[in-house]
């Protein structure tokens, strides 16, 4: 599923795919259709690099005037990398923010602009997860038919072989991996100024917070229907309550997993009196989420008991 949102998490549109489609196919039709149908005249493409693969960046720039791009630092020439990976050359991005936590630089390279981003929370987690992938790799050493295979992207880069044909840990590679901890680059065509470039680009964790609503409070998989029609029928009913539940989070400012628990909670008990056989609708009460929802909707809660008389004045 492809999915468009803007920054406010409302959603435009989105695409089904068959499920064995890479993922960084779905772009071009998304970006053709969304010109189309929302009869946009600039477009500024945001994306992250796992999604540009040569086909998307040529038809990017190709159609596109501007974009923001996540850009792979270790594909670029090596004098680029040098002055990108340059303490030295970085500068705070503002007056509150220390040099040593986040810093940038920024250069200009066939026809883009690339800015080069390090943190201090990022380098922290590069290392981290650089150590699991040692230990994972270590551990294989110990136990080698515990692994059938080891993937090079994965602790399999870190793993060089012997001249006796025994695996080792590849300390160069380790080493290398070391120097682009904290470091980020993204690439653009836009005049926009640096701060606003890196707020549009983090905009991209918007889309990642739709997809784990979708994915957590609405249950959209996993998906119990084999035909097409059920299927697509599966996926829009998410996405209109999906629609829903993040207007409530505009206007109340509650997070989803509490909009979800508040409306649980909606719930009216029927009773039958044993004197007058009528039956009376209890309401639960109304915590202070609750309220907030009624509040924002403008909807007078029900009283706390309701006969069926008047229940029935609302259907008649």
């Amino acid at each position: 599923m492809g999915l468009l949102v803007d920054k406010l998490r409302n959603p435009v549109t989105y695409h089904i795919y068959e499920g064995n489609t890479y993922e960084g196919h779905t772009m071009i039709d998304a970006l053709k259709d969304l010109k189309k149908e929302c009869n946009i005249d600039r477009v500024i493409v945001v994306a992250d690099s796992a999604m540009i693969d040569k086909d998307n960046r040529n038809y990017i720039i190709d159609n596109q005037p501007d974009y923001i791009l996540g850009d792979r630092i270790k594909s670029l020439p090596e004098d680029i990398k040098a002055q990108l990976l340059n303490f030295n050359n970085h500068k705070a991005i503002n007056n509150q923010t220390k040099k040593s936590d986040f810093s940038y630089t920024s250069l200009e390279y066939n026809g883009r602009k690339i800015i080069c981003t390090y943190s201090s929370k990022r380098a922290k987690k590069d290392a981290y997860e650089r150590e699991k992938l040692i230990k994972k790799a270590e551990t294989w050493f110990a136990n080698p038919s515990k692994y059938k295979t080891v993937k090079k992207r994965g602790a399999g880069r870190f793993i060089a072989t012997s001249e006796e044909g025994k695996p080792l840990l590849d300390k160069e590679k380790i080493a290398q991996d070391a120097k682009y901890d904290g470091f980020k680059a993204i690439a653009t065509t836009t005049e926009l100024l640096v701060e606003e470039i890196l707020s549009k680009y983090n905009d991209l964790y918007e889309v990642e917070h739709a997809f784990r609503a979708l994915k957590s409070q609405l249950e959209i998989r996993p998906i119990y229907h084999w035909t097409d029609r059920r299927i697509e029928g599966h996926i829009a009913m998410c996405f209109l309550v999906y629609t829903f539940i993040n207007y409530l989070r505009n206007i109340t400012g509650l997070q989803y997993k509490s909009i979800s628990k508040a409306l649980d909670r909606m719930q009216m008990s029927i009773i039958k009196e044993d004197k007058s056989d009528e039956f009376i609708y209890m309401r639960s009460n109304i915590n202070e989420d609750e309220q907030v929802i009624f509040n924002k909707l403008k909807i007078v809660p029900p009283r706390d008991r309701t006969s069926q008389r008047i229940i029935n004045r609302y259907f008649d």
